[in-house]
């Protein structure tokens, strides 16, 4: 089982979404995508578009959209989705359909008990599609695969 999901995880590139200057001089936003199988990566390179389009036309963004570059990381899951496992206890669980996915950095809903918060728990592989990919990052964002509101901050 280790093998199969070693070799479903893996990435197909790195597309640029928003470029005004140079990458030693900018803010670099790298978007991860996870949950996007590998038929959606096109569907990932547009939820990231459209996300980054939104925060940099948005206040106080916009007045500082030639800061930063954005692009994104084509990481492509075994499974599409994000699990949401209806184990919170804010909320009268199942808030939402159950489902349990297999994905790239193991993103998943209600983590420490609260029904919209979604963490990617494998940081390593963050790490490490960032340190191969993309090492000069500024920010990061995972992007879930998700119809579903929910998100989080973290390390």
């Amino acid at each position: 089982m280790f093998c199969f999901a070693a070799k479903a995880q893996t990435v197909v590139g790195v597309d640029t979404i928003w470029k005004s200057g140079p990458i030693s001089n900018r803010i670099n936003i790298v978007i991860l995508g996870d949950g996007y199988d590998n038929t959606e990566t096109a569907k990932l390179v547009t939820d990231a578009t459209n996300t980054s389009t939104f925060v940099l036309n948005n206040a106080p963004f916009i007045f500082y959209q030639n800061y930063f570059n954005v692009f994104v990381i084509k990481c492509v899951s075994p499974q599409s989705g994000i699990t949401h496992p209806g184990t919170a206890t804010d909320v009268s669980e199942p808030a939402s359909p159950v489902t349990s996915v297999t994905n790239y950095f193991n993103t998943g809903f209600d983590s420490y008990n609260i029904h919209r918060l979604m963490v990617p728990v494998n940081g390593t592989a963050i790490f490490n599609v960032l340190s191969t990919w993309f090492p000069a990052y500024s920010q990061v964002v995972v992007l879930g695969n998700t119809p579903e509101y929910g998100g989080s901050g973290g390390f």
